[in-house]
């Protein structure tokens, strides 16, 4: 790959981490609303869950578009894992903007409100794991802003290496679109 394919795969993968970025907010926004409304919670599972396909759907219109129909694994996987790179970059940003501004305990306080019911203490003496749930939520009380970002920064940039994977297995592509075009 030659300096100006990789200076517009990094351009492309910019421009497709921004939109899986923005989803990924639009989640966590969701995500956060859940402990008002259930179906928020829902919202959010399912924008977190699309947002790999959404990636290789954008991967799919770069290869046609931009490559020709035309996408090594590698070029693919470079695409990917940039793409979630900036995604997580802005994902980052998005939550320290909240956890540092906005949040101001709400968060540890719906999980420490949520886990004293009788039924999660319930289920967490079922499950043994109720010192372990107290440990998380003091811990999570006791992080700042920056540490909890970069927590989630590390944990979207490894989860997005890994996915991307199987989306740069799948959407490679050596056959060109012309030559398909004039098959039909």
């Amino acid at each position: 790959m030659d300096p100006i394919e990789f200076k517009q795969l990094k351009a492309f993968a910019r421009q497709e981490g921004t939109y899986v970025g923005l989803i990924w907010v639009v989640s966590f926004a969701c995500f956060i609303g859940e402990f008002s409304s259930p179906l928020l919670g829902l919202t959010a599972m399912i924008l977190a869950v699309i947002s790999p396909f959404f990636l290789a759907m954008r991967l799919k219109k770069f290869r046609n578009n931009a490559r020709n129909g035309i996408i090594s694994f590698r070029r693919a996987l470079a695409f990917c894992m940039l793409s979630f790179f900036y995604a997580s970059l802005l994902f980052a940003i998005a939550q320290y903007i909240y956890f540092r501004y906005m949040d101001n305990g709400f968060l540890v306080s719906q999980y420490a409100t949520m886990f004293s019911t009788p039924e999660a203490k319930s289920m967490m003496n079922a499950m043994a794991a109720g010192n372990q749930i107290k440990d998380g939520i003091n811990l999570l009380s006791s992080l700042r802003p920056i540490e909890i970002v970069f927590e989630f920064l590390s944990m979207n940039i490894s989860i997005g290496i890994i996915i991307s994977v199987p989306i740069a297995a799948i959407m490679k592509s050596t056959t060109a679109i012309n030559s398909i075009n004039k098959q039909e």
